[in-house]
């Protein structure tokens, strides 16, 4: 099945309205719940992004349980294939004037977001166009929303420890 269909089958069954999406190699640290929420008590027509710290698989797997994960934050980052070789989140550029952002969506990557159940619905959900194909899907659902007027805002406080591995190079991404 294709990751497009997935997050649709997730829209479909969840139970609230504020869907806060992850990649299956991201780990969330304490407060990243609350971050996302925080911004939907004032107006709903909003999209929340946040951030990803990219560290090594390995390190990842030394840290278990609720007290160590916090520690993760700490760790150095490490570069990243999804991150086009870079260590730092490649969009913080962008984030750091990100309310006079020409084109928002641009940084919606469903790795660390949240939004609207209604209005991913009203919108068609996820473009099962991009099934068996890697990236881009989150970046064009994102346009969607951005079409029907909803605001994006940056949260730096939602992080994400994304656990990168060794096994895919960058060019294996792009051949897939």
């Amino acid at each position: 099945i294709g990751l497009s269909s997935t997050r649709n089958a997730g829209l479909d069954a969840a139970a609230y309205g504020i869907i806060i999406t992850l990649d299956a190699d991201c780990i969330p640290l304490p407060g990243f719940i609350e971050a996302h929420l925080t911004h939907y008590r004032s107006d709903n027509s909003i999209a929340v992004i946040g951030l990803r710290k990219f560290i090594d698989y390995e390190v990842c797997r030394d840290f278990t349980g609720q007290n160590n994960i916090s520690r993760l934050a700490g760790s150095e980052e490490t570069v990243s294939c999804s991150n086009f070789g870079r260590k730092s989140d490649r969009r913080l550029p962008e984030l750091k004037n990100f309310s006079n952002h020409p084109m928002p969506f641009n940084c919606f990557h469903t790795c660390n977001a949240s939004f609207l159940k209604k209005t991913a619905k009203s919108i068609g959900g996820f473009a099962t166009i991009f099934n068996g194909k890697w990236g881009y899907e989150d970046i064009e659902f994102g346009y969607r929303l951005w079409k029907t007027g909803v605001k994006f805002i940056f949260e730096p406080g939602a992080l994400v420890i994304h656990q990168e591995n060794r096994m895919h190079s960058f060019n294996d991404r792009i051949k897939g």
